[in-house]
C-alpha cells in the first residue's frame, strides 16, 4: 500500500475541490494539512493521524481505519460501504462530526473536545443512531462565572451525554476517591482541568467525608454540592440531602440532569470561600444518537419536569415543542450560571413563546430556544396532560449553529411592544451583572387576569427563589402579558427580595414600545418621586437598598398609560405618590391580632383586600366597604399568623391599586 508522507514542519495548504488520497496518509506529529474552509480532503483508504487535519471526508466503499495520536477540526462520514473504525491512539474532532452515510467505530479512540474556544458537535444523523458506535469521550468545559463580585463559583444544571457502565463519580470527580483537599499532597495528585470537588451531605469531618467517598474541604455540616431534582406538583426541589450514589449510579441509569456546585477543578485550594478555576466534565460511554424518548408527568404530579439535551450538539427547543405541542408548553426553564441571582451563583431564566416569537424574562438572548450540549433544562406539562406521556427529541431538532448562549438583545417584537426589566449590580468600577429579571408582555390581545401565552410563573426551589418577580391572582411570576394600557392608570408592583443595603440598579429596556401610545413611569415609593421611562432608550435607575425587607421588597411599581394617540385629547397623568400616604397599614410589624387599613385617599367604593405570603398562597380575602366618613378597616380580625413576610393586594373592580406589606411577629 501506498504511503503519502506530509513533510512540511509547517504543514500543507490544500485548496482544491474535491483532494482525493486513493492512498494511505501519514501526518506526522507537529504537521498540518490545512484546507481550505469550503474545502475537504476525501479518503478512501487508511489514516495515520499524529498531527492535525482541517476538514477530511472518510469515504468509499472499502473498510478503513485511523490510528495516531492527532486532531480533525472537521470530519465527514460518507460511507457507501463497510465501516471506518479508530484502532488505537486518540484522535480529538474539535469541529463537526457530521454522519452523512456509514459508521465509525470510535472504540473508545475518540474525543470531542470542548474548551475555552468551543465545543464539538455531531450533526444530523438517521432517526435509529448507531453511525458512532463504541465508546466515546465526550467533554463539557465549565467555565468560571463572569459575576462582577462573585467568586467565579456557580450551580450548573447538566446532563450527561453517554450511556454505559461509567459511574457519576467518573464524570464529575473525575473517577477519584474523596479527597481531603485541604491537604496539598492530595491536590497535586489531581488533574487540571478535571472534574471538581464533590461535598456529600453534612459530614463533620475528612474522616467521615471521605468514608462516604466525598471529598472534604474543611467546613464541617456543609451542604452537598451535587444534587438530584425531586419533582412535586408545586414546584420540586434540589435539597442538600438529595445526593445521587456516586458509586451506584452509571451512565445509563442517570437522572435527566443533576445541578452541581462548581467550584473549579479538583486542585483548587482548601479551605476557601473564593478559590475558583474552569474545569471540564468528561463522559466515556456510548453516544447517545438517534431519536430519544422521556417521560413527562402531568401537572398534577410535577409541575416541571427536567430533561437533558442528549445529543452532543446544540438543541432547537422551539423544534422539540413544534414535535410534542400535545404534551409540553411553549416555555421551557433554563439555568444560567452567568446569571447573579441571590447567591451571584446563577438564576433561573424563562424561554418561552409569546405567539409572535420566542423570547426570554431577562431579554439577554438571541435565539434563546438553543441550547447547548450538557445542559439539562425544565418543560412543564401541557394543561390537558393527565397521565405520564414521552416526548421525543429527534435527531431532527438537532441545530447548526456553532454555539448558544448569551449575546446582546436581538429577538424580533413583532406586534407585541416588550418592557425588561432587569436588577442589576452597580458598584462602582465593578462590571454590571444581571441579578434577576422579569418581562412585561404587550398585545391587544392579552388580558390583565391570567391566560395569556406571556403569563408565566417564576421557576423556583431551594437552590434558587428569585430576586424580582410580579404577582398576579395569587402567582409569582417572570413574564406578564398584558393588554396596551389605556387612559386608566396601570400599575405593576415590582417585588424584589434579598437585596441588602448594596448598590443596585434597575434597568428598564423597551422593544418594540415605539409608536404604541404608551407612558410609562417607575415609581420608588421608598424616596416617593417617579422617573420616566423613555420607549426608545430606556431607563437605568440607581438605588441602594435600605436592609429593610418590608421596605425594599415593595419599594419599586411602574405605572402604564395611554398618552400620544392622535385624537385621544389630553391622557390623565399617574396619580402623584404623595397620595400613597392616604393608604397604609398600621401597626407594622404586627405584634398582636390587631391590623387596621386606611383608605383615606381613595374614592367612596368597595374594594377587593387579598392577603398572600411570599410564596403567594392567599392567606385572607375579604370586601371591604369604604366611605369617606370611615376611612380605617380593621382586618385579620383575631387572625393568628406565623411570623414572617406578607403582602396586601388591594384592587377595584379586578383592576390592581395598590401593594403593601408588613412584618408579623
Amino acid at each position: 500500500m501506498n504511503i503519502i508522507p506530509i513533510i512540511m514542519t509547517v504543514g500543507i495548504w490544500m485548496a482544491c475541490i474535491p483532494i482525493w488520497a486513493n492512498a494511505q496518509l501519514h501526518i506526522s506529529a507537529g504537521e498540518r494539512v490545512y484546507v481550505g474552509t469550503s474545502e475537504y480532503l476525501q479518503l478512501q483508504e487508511n489514516l495515520v493521524n499524529n498531527g492535525a487535519i482541517d476538514h477530511l471526508i472518510l469515504s468509499g466503499g472499502s473498510s478503513q481505519t485511523i490510528t495516531g495520536t492527532g486532531t480533525i477540526s472537521n470530519l465527514k462520514l460518507n460511507k457507501s460501504a463497510n465501516s471506518a473504525s479508530i484502532t488505537s491512539g486518540m484522535q480529538t474532532i474539535t469541529g463537526w462530526l457530521t454522519p452523512t452515510a456509514g459508521t465509525l467505530a470510535a472504540n473508545g479512540y475518540l474525543t470531542l473536545k470542548s474548551d475555552i474556544n468551543g465545543t464539538a458537535r455531531v450533526a444530523v444523523g438517521s432517526a435509529s443512531g448507531g453511525y458512532i458506535t463504541g465508546n466515546v469521550i465526550a467533554e463539557r468545559f465549565i467555565p468560571q462565572n463572569i459575576n462582577a463580585g462573585g467568586t467565579g463559583r456557580a450551580w450548573r444544571l447538566v446532563t450527561i451525554p453517554v450511556t454505559g457502565t461509567g459511574f457519576l463519580r467518573a464524570f464529575f470527580m473525575n473517577g477519584r476517591s474523596g479527597q481531603d483537599l485541604t491537604n496539598s499532597t492530595s491536590r497535586d495528585a489531581e488533574m487540571a482541568n478535571s472534574g471538581t470537588a464533590i461535598v456529600g451531605h453534612n459530614y463533620a469531618s475528612a474522616l467521615a467525608a471521605n468514608g462516604g467517598g466525598f471529598d472534604w474541604i474543611g467546613v464541617a455540616n456543609q451542604v452537598s454540592s451535587l444534587r438530584s431534582f425531586a419533582g412535586n406538583s408545586t414546584g420540586g426541589t434540589f435539597l442538600s440531602e438529595h445526593v445521587p450514589n456516586i458509586d451506584a449510579v452509571d451512565y445509563s441509569n442517570a437522572a435527566q440532569g443533576y445541578m452541581v456546585f462548581v467550584r473549579g477543578d479538583r486542585k483548587v485550594s482548601f479551605p476557601s470561600t473564593t478559590s475558583s478555576s474552569a474545569t471540564t466534565f468528561r463522559s466515556a460511554g456510548i453516544l447517545k444518537t438517534g431519536d430519544q424518548s422521556v417521560t413527562v408527568q402531568p401537572g398534577s404530579n410535577h409541575k416541571y419536569t427536567l430533561v437533558g439535551n442528549p445529543f452532543m450538539c446544540v438543541l432547537d427547543l422551539e423544534a422539540v415543542h413544534a414535535y410534542n405541542s400535545s404534551v409540553i408548553k411553549p416555555s421551557f426553564w433554563i439555568w444560567d450560571a452567568n446569571v447573579a441571582g441571590t447567591y451571584k451563583q446563577g438564576g433561573y431564566v424563562n424561554v418561552y413563546y409569546n405567539g409572535s416569537s420566542w423570547i426570554t424574562n431577562i431579554g439577554t438572548y438571541v435565539n434563546p430556544q438553543r441550547i447547548e450540549s450538557g445542559t439539562a433544562f425544565f418543560v412543564e406539562p401541557a394543561s390537558g396532560l393527565a397521565t405520564a406521556t414521552a416526548i421525543q427529541i429527534k435527531e431532527t431538532h438537532k441545530s447548526d449553529e456553532t454555539a448558544a448562549g448569551i449575546a446582546s438583545l436581538g429577538t424580533a417584537a413583532g406586534d407585541h411592544g416588550l418592557l425588561y426589566v432587569r436588577l442589576e449590580t452597580s458598584e462602582a468600577g465593578a462590571t454590571r451583572q444581571i441579578v434577576d429579571g422579569v418581562l412585561l408582555d404587550f398585545a391587544s390581545s392579552f388580558k390583565e387576569t391570567l391566560g395569556d401565552l406571556s403569563d408565566r410563573e417564576k421557576m423556583r426551589n431551594t437552590i434558587s427563589h428569585g430576586s424580582l418577580w410580579l404577582t398576579r391572582d395569587q402567582k409569582i411570576l417572570s413574564s406578564e402579558g398584558l393588554p396596551f394600557p389605556t387612559s386608566r392608570q396601570q400599575s405593576i408592583p415590582l417585588y424584589m427580595g434579598t437585596v441588602g443595603a448594596q448598590k443596585l440598579n434597575l434597568r428598564l429596556d423597551p422593544r418594540g414600545m415605539t409608536d404604541k401610545y404608551v407612558k410609562a413611569l417607575l415609581r420608588d415609593k421608598h424616596l416617593k418621586q417617579e422617573t420616566e421611562v423613555d420607549m426608545n432608550s430606556g431607563l437605568d435607575y440607581d438605588f441602594t437598598g435600605t436592609g429593610q425587607p418590608a421596605t425594599d421588597s415593595t419599594r419599586f411599581e411602574l405605572v402604564f398609560v395611554e398618552s400620544g394617540r392622535p385624537g385621544s385629547g389630553q391622557t390623565p397623568e399617574p396619580q402623584d405618590v404623595a397620595g400613597l400616604a392616604g393608604v397604609r397599614l398600621y401597626p407594622n410589624p404586627r405584634r398582636s391580632t390587631d391590623l387596621w387599613l386606611s383608605l383615606r385617599s381613595l374614592e367612596t367604593g368597595r374594594y377587593d383586600v387579598q392577603v398572600v405570603d411570599l410564596s403567594g398562597r392567599l392567606v385572607l380575602r375579604e370586601s371591604v366597604l369604604h366611605v369617606s366618613g370611615r376611612p380605617e378597616h380593621q382586618i385579620l380580625r383575631g387572625k393568628k399568623m406565623s411570623p414572617g413576610q406578607y403582602m396586601i393586594h388591594i384592587s377595584a373592580d379586578g383592576r390592581p391599586l395598590h401593594t403593601l406589606s408588613f412584618i408579623q411577629e
